[in-house]
């Protein structure tokens, strides 16, 4: 059964943000994490910036320039989305 739209969760509910830990899953035990703090992450491609939403930051990067999660994560979805693993 799917639930009402006004029953639907919200992004951060499985994934969390900066200031808010997710409280559907833990996707850090299920191994899905960034491959250093976030200060280093960003700085292998740009200088510092303040921090979007995850929704924005994930569209801008994967939808918008087809960046596989492996640039910021230690995990790949390269091959399943055809993203790329190189600027």
């Amino acid at each position: 059964t799917v639930s009402p739209k006004a029953s639907a969760l919200q992004c951060a509910a499985c994934h969390g943000t900066t200031s808010t830990p997710a409280t559907q899953m833990n996707l850090k035990s299920m191994g899905y994490t960034m491959k250093a703090a976030q200060s280093v992450v960003c700085a292998q491609c740009h200088g510092n910036k303040s921090m979007p939403s995850f929704t924005s930051l994930h569209s801008k990067h994967v939808t918008s320039k087809g960046y596989d999660c492996s640039f910021c994560h230690t995990f790949s979805r390269a091959t399943e989305r055809g993203l790329k693993t190189t600027k």
